[in-house]
């Protein structure tokens, strides 16, 4: 009985070593194939923002969408939300993640927009917060 156990442990074993390696492999692969299919997005070109070949298919949608329903900037309601939006007089909104409150704050100076933090005693003092960015 006890050369069994020992043949069984060694089975086992070497069982769990092979499971293993084949786990490896396996996410190896997976994560391969993932990397294959995010350099396949055929989107991915769109992610260059300021480059001239997104900037000028976005103006060739926004021509299109124009041109079937017309340029909502020249409509009151476009005007008056703009005015609002461009306004200096914004209310920054927070987000909390454990002690810290975030802000997405867009202006003239941050057009793209900025992440910036702050603690709740210093959003509290509506004159003197101090923002991190």
């Amino acid at each position: 009985p006890k050369g069994m156990l020992r043949s069984k442990t060694v089975v086992n074993v070497a069982a769990a070593g092979a499971a293993a390696a084949l786990s490896v492999s396996f996410v190896r692969m997976l994560g391969r194939r993932r990397l294959a299919m995010a350099s396949q997005d055929p989107h991915q070109w769109l992610e260059d923002v300021l480059g001239d070949k997104p900037l000028n298919w976005a103006k060739e949608r926004n021509d299109e969408c124009i041109g079937t329903v017309g340029d909502p900037s020249k409509t009151e309601v476009y005007r008056r939300i703009l005015q609002v939006y461009d306004s200096k007089d914004k209310i920054p909104g927070l987000t909390r993640i454990g002690d810290e409150y975030y802000n997405f704050w867009r202006d003239e100076q941050h057009v793209q927009g900025i992440w910036r933090k702050t603690t709740l005693d210093s959003y509290s003092d509506v004159k003197n917060t101090k923002w991190e960015t």
